[in-house]
């Protein structure tokens, strides 16, 4: 089965916001990291948290921080996963996994519990560190993808 990514930006870094997103997307989340440090992916971090919420808490308050967190969900229902990627401009993109045949629904399914401006379905893409870059993504996708909140097919 072929899978789907379906990404929308806000403008909220707030845990809580990004809490309440995976726990209302995975009916059993499970963080897919089990160690927490910061800069992601460096030899030697800055910081090394003892949990997810206190890097959350941590990346709610450091605007330019950029960091990529992926959930679970542990039966394998849609959504299979959650993604939050801070940007760098104090931003994040959310994004969740689905099947294929599914993208367009989610899309409008999110787009009536958040406020969506921007957002898009995509395979395996790479997502940008800016978040004028993502919008620049959605406006000139040829994707199912929402744009100054208006739905394109």
């Amino acid at each position: 089965m072929r899978e789907v990514e379906v990404y929308f930006l806000i403008n909220d870094r707030r845990t809580e916001t990004i809490l309440t997103f995976v726990n209302q997307m995975l009916s059993s989340p499970k963080s897919i990291s089990e160690e927490f440090s910061f800069p992601l992916y460096d030899d030697i971090p800055e910081k090394v948290f003892d949990s997810l919420r206190d890097l959350l808490d941590f990346l709610e308050t450091r605007e330019n921080a950029m960091y990529s967190l992926y959930w679970e969900d542990e039966k394998g229902v849609d959504p299979r996963q959650v993604m939050a990627f801070y940007t760098e401009d104090g931003k994040v993109i959310l994004g969740i996994v689905v099947d294929e045949t599914k993208g367009f629904t989610w899309l409008e399914k999110l787009s009536k519990t958040f406020p969506i401006q921007f957002g898009l379905v995509t395979v395996e893409s790479a997502l940008p560190d800016q978040s004028s870059d993502f919008v620049d993504l959605c406006r000139n996708g040829n994707t199912p993808r929402i744009v100054d909140g208006r739905f394109f097919k």
